[in-house]
């Protein structure tokens, strides 16, 4: 067997290999998977690409909320990042959206270089008294599980 046909038959086992192992939900005519895989963002990204899809866009707060529940309060990646121009925070899929769930003061670029999203990032907040789940900016270098959408 030829190396090329080699490395196509080995994404080809892995593609279908990976899609026995999520477990996708429905919502708003997508369907949405958190795989608890712990990768860097743009792994995160290739590995929803051989599931057909890519890392989740979110659109509304009752999205954020479906994605969180997916997500059981476990930090993931999603597919919001400023990598390409600081502050400039654009969607994986192109998505016009301006929904966003940012913890209060949020994204802050901590030390020059968070550039992509998590969800269920606690915050302590104050009054009143109770930890909130939001969105942080991360170093996409960082290893998180993330949360995949494809269309039906």
């Amino acid at each position: 067997m030829s190396t090329m046909k080699l490395v196509v038959f080995t994404l080809l086992v892995g593609a279908i290999m990976a899609q026995d192992t999520v477990n996708w939900a429905i919502f708003e005519g997508r369907f949405y998977a958190y795989v608890p895989k712990s990768l860097k963002w743009t792994d995160a990204q290739e590995f929803c690409l051989t599931l057909g899809g890519s890392l989740a866009s979110i659109r509304s707060s009752q999205e954020d909320e479906f994605v969180k529940a997916l997500a059981e309060g476990r930090r993931a990646w999603i597919g919001y990042s400023d990598a390409q121009t600081e502050g400039a925070w654009l969607w994986i899929d192109s998505d016009p959206s301006t929904y966003y769930g940012w913890c209060p003061g949020e994204p802050s670029n901590a030390g020059g270089h968070q550039n992509c999203a998590l969800i269920e990032f606690s915050r302590l907040h104050l009054f009143p008294p109770r930890a909130i789940k939001c969105w942080d900016d991360q170093d996409c270098h960082t290893t998180y599980g993330f949360v995949c959408t494809k269309a039906l």
